[in-house]
């Protein structure tokens, strides 16, 4: 992106330059004040896009959680464990199981 900024500002520059050049004679000196005016144009983007780069290239990558020890206590059933609301085959009481066999 900075490259394309640069070829542009430098087309704009040649642009101009060729319609100064009927007025103006081209010399050294008029080269000089045309690269000192791209890079005055040029530094606020360079100081911007150098911020955004450190800014990026500062955020690492956080390394993974290590596992810890279990944090919390579950506190709900799963919907598959017996005696759970909505199961195919609930749990019957312990009393009617021996009852029956």
């Amino acid at each position: 992106m900075m490259a394309n900024m640069w070829l542009t500002l430098q087309l704009l520059v040649v642009v101009l330059s060729s319609d100064l050049d009927s007025v103006v004679p081209q010399s050294p000196t008029h080269l000089i004040v045309l690269a000192l005016l791209g890079a005055a144009l040029l530094t606020p983007i360079a100081a911007w896009a150098s911020m955004a780069m450190l800014r990026v290239l500062s955020l690492s990558a956080r390394p993974p959680a290590l596992p810890g020890t279990r944090r919390s206590i579950r506190e709900f059933r799963m919907p598959e464990e017996p005696g759970t609301p909505g199961t195919a085959l609930p749990r019957a009481p312990s009393s009617v199981v021996h009852a029956i066999a």
